[in-house]
């Protein structure tokens, strides 16, 4: 067990996120307080239909879904935007956050597989081809939103960190990825 499983919050932490980019469709938008005594703020809490929890939005991340379907948070049900984890400096130090990309996500991609509904047990790997196939091709359409080299990271490491999916699998990705990261060395 992982240690910040025991430390389980009702807000989603980068760590939920598996190091991949997840294209999530928003349910909910509501205030709510975020913290404790005098570090207590309020801020708008999001509501994934692909996550149990919630994601406690902060000015960067709520500007940024403004920035794609506008101010009126009420107009933001039913849109799909795309989250990854990053870095961030808090205080001082590099810290682990969650993004809102600046930018949609394909009309044609799935969003996240890890869906509420329908829980994927990361322990149980597909083992049939077919299974295997759907993996790949749900990191495929994640890599094809990347936009630069951090994120194309972010999804190797969640490739690798992925109990479901076999070494076969994890090479292809691997490959795609090498591909992805000179494609966007090339373009600077």
């Amino acid at each position: 067990m992982l240690i910040g499983e025991y430390f389980e919050g009702k807000h989603l932490r980068a760590s939920d996120l598996g190091g991949a980019v997840h294209i999530v469709t928003i349910v909910g938008v509501e205030q709510g307080a975020v913290g404790q005594g005098k570090d207590k703020t309020k801020k708008a809490i999001v509501t994934f239909r692909e996550f149990d929890k919630s994601l406690a939005c902060n000015v960067t991340n709520g500007n940024r879904i403004a920035d794609l379907y506008g101010p009126d948070t009420t107009k933001w049900i039913g849109k799909r935007v795309m989250v990854f984890p990053t870095e961030t400096e808090f205080q001082g130090k590099d810290v682990p956050c969650i993004r809102v990309k600046k930018e949609l996500p394909p009309e044609d991609a799935p969003t996240s597989p890890q869906t509420a509904a329908e829980p994927q047990d990361a322990q149980t790997p597909p083992d049939d081809a077919a299974g295997q196939a759907d993996a790949l091709v749900r990191y495929l359409r994640t890599l094809e939103a990347v936009t630069s080299m951090s994120e194309a990271t972010a999804v190797l490491s969640g490739a690798m960190a992925d109990g479901r999916i076999n070494e076969t699998t994890r090479g292809a990705i691997n490959r795609a990825v090498a591909t992805k990261l000179a494609d966007l060395t090339a373009a600077q």
